[in-house]
């Protein structure tokens, strides 16, 4: 199933697109922004910002609100637990795949259409492996599904923004999340 889930990504393009679906994705991505705008004067994203400015003499690509690295926008988007749901898989999708999204489509200046293309493709995969893991089994195992599926979804966007095929979209995100896991399970 994995490899037809690929060959959909691989396949899709903003003309197989409805528009009812290009205009959700588009209030997605404007409603995950606003929430994480709100999260900007929370003590602990101050904090984690800080750090990793000190750590970076103040370097790196951008964070919605402040200048700073990416990586925080998926912090500062689940901090009010305003992000998006995917009943079915109970997923978070938004919180991880669109910074991860937003950052890769800033480093190979896609353009809108692409961006929201691969937000798509993200959504996909997060609430297809979601819903594949079962949410009580996956979470009775220690597992969190935004952060699981989200792994996925990630690798599935930012694969697309990189014209990356099929068999080379989810290796890497299954290998980091076992090792997540591993370290879960350490005594």
């Amino acid at each position: 199933e994995m490899r037809k889930l690929a060959e959909f990504i691989e396949k899709l393009s903003c003309d197989d697109l409805p528009e009812e679906v290009k205009t959700t994705v588009s209030f997605r991505v404007l409603d995950l922004i606003s929430a994480a705008l709100g999260a900007v004067d929370d003590p602990l994203v101050k904090k984690v910002k800080a750090s990793y400015l000190e750590r970076n003499n103040g370097t790196g690509g951008k964070i919605w609100g402040s200048e700073g690295e990416t990586d925080i926008n998926a912090m500062l988007a689940h901090t009010l637990e305003l992000d998006d749901v995917h009943p079915a898989s109970k997923t978070h999708g938004s919180a991880s795949l669109i910074p991860a999204a937003w950052s890769c489509a800033r480093y190979v200046h896609a353009s809108g259409k692409e961006f929201l293309t691969a937000v798509v493709c993200g959504y996909e995969t997060v609430s297809r492996i979601g819903m594949a893991l079962g949410v009580t089994s996956h979470r009775k195992k220690g597992w969190h599904a935004t952060a699981t599926c989200g792994g996925f979804g990630c690798a599935a966007a930012c694969g697309k923004l990189l014209g990356l095929t099929g068999i080379f979209l989810f290796p890497i995100a299954a290998t980091v999340l076992a090792e997540l896991h591993s370290v879960n399970n350490l005594p």
